[in-house]
């Protein structure tokens, strides 16, 4: 499936209800407003909570601040 970088709400409620009706695993790479109100990227990832039938109990979900990491990819790529 790979990562998805979503640039709009829009492409984000896609993804998610795609993962949600599949039951699938998700990554994606989003801009998240921070506490002191900047726009941040990040990696968001969610993966399904099974029972022994298979059937969906919950989601785990984890949204990990790659802001830097993502610019100075940017920056390197750049020069």
């Amino acid at each position: 499936a790979g990562v998805w970088v979503v640039r709009s709400l829009a492409e984000w409620e896609a993804a998610w209800a795609e993962a949600l009706a599949r039951g699938a695993p998700l990554e994606l790479v989003v801009r998240l407003r921070a506490g002191e109100g900047a726009l941040r990227w990040n990696r968001c990832r969610a993966a399904p909570v099974r029972d022994d039938a298979g059937h969906v109990l919950a989601w785990v979900v984890t949204a990990t601040d790659v802001h830097d990491e993502r610019e100075t990819a940017e920056r390197l790529s750049l020069a």
